[in-house]
C-alpha cells in the first residue's frame, strides 16, 4: 500500500499524464513475488526518473519473496538521476541464505550523488556503507540496528537529517540527530547539520559510541546538558574532540556545560571531569594561546590532550596540578613557554617531544619532576628512564629553577648526561649550562603572564586602566638597575630581565582634555608628558590643509605644516584647530581649469592653474580674454597656458577665429597663392562669403567650401 499523501497522489497522476509525452519524472510501482522493478520500470524510465514510491506486499516465511529482492536493491541505487526514493509501504524480501531469518541487506551504496530524500523500507535490519554521498534526509523503520546507523553512516557530509517514521522503544529523533528512545544516549549527529553551535538535550546522559558525533565540520561550539554524566571516550573522542584522532570535528573550538552539571565543567572551552579533577578533552580547534590552569580545579591532564595543537604559545599550571600526561604537549610547534608548579612530580612520555619553539620552561620545585621507566630489553637497551620528554627542543632552550636548585636538576636525569649507572637516560634534557635560577616580577599598576623569569628573557607588561577616570599612564619606570624598557612610554611594553628580582612601576599623572576643531583624531584625554598622534583631512569644503593652530594652551606641534603630526600633553586642557586655505572660483568659458593635471572648480591664491581652450569645429583659437580676476596669462596666444590664482575669483574666454581651409585638402586664398572664385554658374565672384565656390589658382579649379 502506498503511503503517498493525497497531494502527493495527484501530484504524481500529473506527471504520469505528462508521461504520455514522454516528459514523467515521478511514478509509483507495486511490486509482487513475480513483478520486479527490471519489469515494471521501462530503460528509459531508469534513467530519467527522479521521483519514485516502491510498495510491495508483506513479507514473512511463509511469503519471503513478496518484496524487494537484492536486484530489486541493487537496481534502486543505479538510476542514475533518481532524487527521492520513498520504500515506507515496501518490505526487502527474506534472504534465503539466512534460513528466511532476516531479509536482504541494503547493499553498499559508497558515493551514490542522486539520492538527496531517502526513506528506507519499513523491514530493514542491515545495510552497507552508506557515505560519500549526497543524501540530506534519510528516514528509518524502528527495525534498523543501532551499529547501523553510526558505522555505516560516517562520514557523509551532505546529510543534515535522520529521522523515524515508525513509532517504537529504540530509538527516537531530536532535531535531526538520533537517540535511544529514552533520549539518554546520542547514537548518531548527521555530518552535514549546519549548526555552528550545538546545545545537546537535557536527558542525555552519554554517548552509545566513539564516532557518535565526529566528522561535522560545521560544528565550532558543543554545549553539553546539566544531565551529562559519562564521558565514553579518551579525549572527548565520541564528540569529535581528540584531535590526533581522524574523526574529529577539526573547527571544534570549544566545548561548554550547561548550568547545573554536577560532574562536569569547562575552563576555556575545555571540558574537565570534577570526580577525577581532571582535563579529559580540548577541541582540536582550541585557540587559546596564553593559558593558566587552576590547579585548585584540575589535579591532572589527560594523555595527549594538546597534542599538535599549533596555538598555545604560554601555559601556566599553578601549584595543586600534580600530572601532566603522555604526550600532554608532542607537537605543539608553537608553544614557546611552561610554568611547572612544585606539586608536579612527574612527566609522562614525550610530554614536550617535538615542540620546536619550547625555549623556556619554569619549574617551581625545588626537586626535580621525575620520569617513569620504560623496559627496551627487547631492543636490547634494558630499563631506561624516561621516554624522550625533551625531544626536539630548541638548542637554544632554558630550564629557570628555584634558588640553590640547579644542582639538583644537574644530578638528576633532567640533565642529558646524566646516569646512576643503572638505567639509560632517555629523557634527551639539558646540559647543565641550560639550568638557570629565575627571579622574581612584581608589577605595580600593571600585569604580566609570569612572576617570575630567567635572567636575559623578555617579559611582557601591561599597565591597569586607573579606577579613577581623572588620571592617566604617563610612563614605565623602575628602581632595579639593569632594566631597559622597550618603550617605557607604551601601555604595553617589555623588558629584559636582570640578573635579580624585579620591581616595574605603572607611573600615572592627571590627565587633561584636548580638543581638536576641523581633524579626524576625535577629542580625548591625556596625562602630562603624553604624546598625543593627532590627524586631519587634507581637504575640507573645497579647501587644501593649511596648519595646525594651538587655540588654547600652551603646547608645541611637532610639525604645524603636516596632517599627521604630535605634540606633547601640557599640564593644562588645549585646543588645536586644523585651518584651510581659502579658495575662489575658476571659470573657463569655452575651456577648461587643471591643477596638476587634475581637474577643478576653484583654487586657493598662489597656486599655478593651467586652462585648455576647447576644440571646435569649423573655428580656429585666437587667444584668452580675461574676464574678471587680475591675473597674467603666461602666453594669451597659446590654446594651454598657465596663471597664479589671485584672492578673487577669475573668468576667462576663449576667442575663435573662422577656419578658411576648404575640402579636398586645398586650403582657402592666401594658402594657395592668387586664387579667383566662383559660383557653381560659373560667374566670379570678389568677396566670397560662406558657401560653395570654384577656386581657380595656378592654372588649376578645385571645388572648395568657404567656412
Amino acid at each position: 500500500m502506498s503511503h503517498l499523501t493525497t497531494l502527493k497522489k495527484l501530484a504524481l497522476a500529473a506527471v504520469a499524464l505528462l508521461g504520455a509525452a514522454g516528459m514523467a519524472d515521478a511514478k509509483d510501482v507495486a511490486v509482487t513475488a513475480t513483478d520486479h522493478l527490471s519489469s515494471l520500470i521501462t530503460a528509459a524510465e531508469k534513467e530519467t526518473l527522479t521521483e519514485l514510491v516502491v510498495t510491495t506486499g508483506a513479507v514473512d516465511k511463509t511469503n519471503p519473496s513478496a518484496g524487494l529482492t537484492a536486484d530489486d536493491l541493487a537496481f534502486l541505487t543505479s538510476m542514475p538521476k533518481l532524487k527521492y526514493l520513498d520504500l515506507r509501504g515496501a518490505s526487502i524480501a527474506l534472504d534465503p541464505g539466512s534460513n528466511y531469518g532476516r531479509p536482504y541487506m541494503w547493499p553498499e551504496t559508497k558515493g551514490n550523488k542522486c539520492i538527496e530524500t531517502l526513506y528506507m523500507p519499513n523491514n530493514l535490519q542491515n545495510m552497507g556503507v552508506w557515505v560519500e554521498s549526497n543524501v540530506k534526509e534519510m528516514y528509518f523503520p524502528q527495525t534498523i540496528p543501532t551499529g547501523n546507523l553510526a558505522n555505516k553512516l560516517n562520514p557523509n557530509y551532505s546529510l543534515e537529517k535522520v529521522e523515524f517514521y515508525q513509532e517504537g522503544n529504540v530509538f527516537k529523533s531530536i532535531d535531526g540527530a538520533v537517540y535511544t528512545a529514552d533520549g539518554t544516549q546520542l547514537i548518531y549527529y548527521p555530518q552535514g547539520k549546519k549548526e555552528a553551535d550545538v546545545v545537546l538535550p537535557e536527558g542525555m546522559v552519554s554517548t552509545i559510541n566513539k564516532i557518535a558525533m565526529a566528522f561535522n565540520p560545521n560544528i565550532e561550539t558543543i554545549t553539553l546538558p546539566s544531565t551529562f554524566r559519562q564521558l565514553m571516550f579518551n579525549g572527548g573522542r565520541e564528540f569529535g574532540a581528540s584531535a590526533p584522532n581522524p574523526e574529529r570535528n577539526e573547527n571544534l573550538r570549544a566545548i561548554y556545560v550547561a548550568e547545573g552539571n554536577a560532574g562536569f565543567t569547562s575552563i576555556e572551552g575545555m571540558l574537565v571531569d570534577l570526580s577525577k579533577k581532571e582535563i579529559v578533552a580540548c577541541p582540536p580547534a582550541f585557540g587559546v594561546a596564553d593559558l593558566v590552569i587552576d590547579g585548585n580545579i584540575v589535579k591532572a591532564i589527560n594523555s595527549s590532550i594538546f597534542a599538535n595543537n599549533q596555538t598555545i604559545r604560554r601555559v601556566k599550571f599553578t601549584e595543586g596540578v600534580t600530572t601532566l600526561g603522555y604526550s600532554l604537549f608532542k607537537g605543539a610547534a608553537n608553544l614557546a613557554y611552561v610554568d611547572i608548579p612544585s606539586t608536579v612530580t612527574n612527566l609522562g612520555g614525550e610530554c614536550f617531544a617535538a615542540c620546536s619553539a619550547l625555549e623556556t620552561i619554569i619549574c617551581r620545585g625545588t626537586t626535580p619532576p621525575g620520569f617513569d621507566t620504560v623496559d627496551r630489553t627487547s631492543q636490547g637497551v634494558g630499563i631506561v628512564m624516561g621516554n624522550n620528554q625533551f625531544r626536539g627542543k630548541p638548542v637554544t632552550a632554558m630550564v629557570g629553577v628555584p634558588a640553590g636548585a640547579i644542582d639538583n636538576y644537574v644530578n638528576s636525569y633532567w640533565n642529558r648526561n646524566f646516569t646512576n649507572g643503572t638505567n639509560a637516560n632517555q629523557v634527551d634534557g639539558y646540559t647543565p649550562e641550560q639550568f638557570a635560577e629565575y627571579k622574581t616580577v612584581n608589577v605595580v599598576n600593571g600585569s604580566t603572564n609570569q612572576d617570575v623569569a630567567i635572567p636575559g628573557s623578555s617579559v611582557n607588561i601591561t599597565a591597569d586602566s586607573p579606577a579613577d577616570n581623572t588620571m592617566a599612564f604617563v610612563r614605565w619606570e623602575s628602581e632595579t638597575p639593569g632594566v631597559v624598557f622597550t618603550n617605557a612610554l607604551s601601555k604595553t611594553t617589555s623588558f629584559k630581565m636582570p640578573a635579580s628580582d624585579v620591581t616595574v612601576t605603572a607611573v600615572y599623572d592627571a590627565k587633561h582634555e584636548y580638543t581638536l576643531v576641523n581633524a579626524i583624531t576625535p577629542n580625548g584625554y591625556a596625562a602630562t608628558g603624553v604624546t598625543v598622534n593627532i590627524e586631519a583631512p587634507s581637504r575640507m569644503n573645497g579647501a587644501d590643509f593649511l596648519e595646525w593652530v594651538v587655540k588654547k594652551g600652551d603646547v608645541t606641534i611637532a610639525n604645524p605644516k603636516a596632517v599627521q603630526t604630535t605634540f606633547v600633553m601640557g599640564n593644562a586642557d588645549v585646543v588645536i584647530e586644523a585651518t584651510y586655505a581659502q579658495v575662489f572660483m575658476v571659470n573657463v568659458i569655452d575651456g577648461e581649469a587643471s591643477v596638476n593635471g587634475d581637474m577643478i572648480l576653484d583654487a586657493a591664491p598662489g597656486v599655478t592653474v593651467t586652462i585648455t581652450a576647447a576644440k571646435k569645429p569649423g573655428y580656429l583659437f585666437a587667444s584668452w580674454k580675461v574676464n574678471e580676476g587680475a591675473v597674467t596669462l603666461a602666453d594669451a596666444k597659446a590654446a594651454t597656458t598657465t596663471f597664479v590664482m589671485p584672492e578673487s575669483d577669475v573668468t576667462v574666454e576663449a576667442t575663435y577665429t573662422k577656419d578658411q581651409s576648404g575640402i579636398e585638402g586645398v586650403a582657402a586664398d592666401g594658402l594657395n597663392g592668387a586664387a579667383e572664385y566662383f559660383n557653381l554658374q560659373g560667374q566670379k565672384v570678389e568677396n566670397p562669403s560662406d558657401g560653395l565656390y570654384l577656386m581657380r589658382s595656378n592654372g588649376k579649379t578645385t571645388k572648395v567650401i568657404i567656412k
